[in-house]
């Protein structure tokens, strides 16, 4: 089930990018978004932070008003903001992690917090929820050390 929302999500993402590879490489498309400075971008597979930032490039050209009626977006804005509202937490805590150096003391804590805001997302989407559900096992895998090993664990006194 949680594949088939990441399948959509990369089905989404290629898409944009193969219409940004477009935009780019067009003289005319690529001065009306350079005009606009909201040129967008195009996935890169070896950039965790790729995704988002093909997301996020597009959803600024809609509200810098590059998509009118001769300019279309093959995603609609709907889809993107979904997208964003998905995405954007881990997209923020990873920059965070890679500009300040984080230690693990920094990771675990922001792990949860990720986990906690896909579990309680208010998404009425399918697929969407697919993704979130996709994104807490993926990050369960990923840490799975840190987050079962004592440790780390915290106990609050009362």
């Amino acid at each position: 089930m949680a594949l088939s929302a990441q399948v959509y999500l990369l089905d989404s993402v290629k898409t944009l990018s193969s219409s940004n590879d477009h935009v780019r490489n067009s003289i005319k498309l690529n001065r009306v978004f350079r005009e606009m400075k909201c040129r967008p971008r195009i996935y890169q597979k070896t950039r965790w932070l790729g995704v988002s930032n093909v997301i996020l490039s597009n959803k600024r050209a809609y509200d810098k008003g590059a998509y009118d009626g001769e300019i279309k977006c093959p995603i609609e804005l709907e889809t993107i903001e979904i997208y964003i509202q998905i995405l954007q937490p881990a997209y923020f805590t990873t920059l965070g992690w890679e500009k300040n150096s984080a230690s693990i003391a920094d990771v675990i804590p922001q792990v949860l917090f990720l986990i906690d805001y896909w579990n309680k997302a208010d998404i009425d989407d399918k697929e969407a929820k697919e993704l979130c559900f996709f994104l807490i096992h993926y990050i369960k895998i990923k840490f799975e050390y840190e987050l079962q090993a004592p440790i780390y664990q915290v106990s609050f006194c009362e």
